[in-house]
């Protein structure tokens, strides 16, 4: 399975637009895709990875638990008609971070 990196971070309502546009031109022709957040982005990976998905793309890092719901939020209300989008809950389905951690993270994992 194939990681990228490359998160914005800020402000949510500063980098809102870039995020959209960013997953936009990577799921434009995909399977499937799925947004999601994570404390723990390894974790996260080797799980997708075992259900058989493609590829794991960071695309927004933050130190607050806030910015990381809003953002997957608004994601997740953007995306939600996409025939291709999977993701069947509005965010947070998987497991909660069990501690506080420094980092937050917001992906997309997509299946070609």
């Amino acid at each position: 399975m194939e990681f990228v990196y490359n998160p914005k971070t800020g402000v949510p309502s500063k980098v809102i637009a870039d995020v959209k546009r960013k997953i936009s031109n990577m799921v434009y022709s995909v399977n499937v895709f799925k947004v999601g957040s994570t404390g723990d982005y390894d974790q996260r990976f080797k799980y997708y990875e075992r259900k058989g998905y493609d590829k794991m793309c960071i695309v927004y890092e933050t130190s607050s638990l806030k910015y990381m719901g809003t953002i997957e939020s608004e994601l997740n209300a953007y995306y939600k008609d996409w025939e291709t989008n999977i993701n069947y809950n509005k965010g947070s389905g998987g497991p909660a971070p069990s501690k506080q951690v420094e980092k937050y993270y917001v992906y997309v994992v997509i299946q070609y």
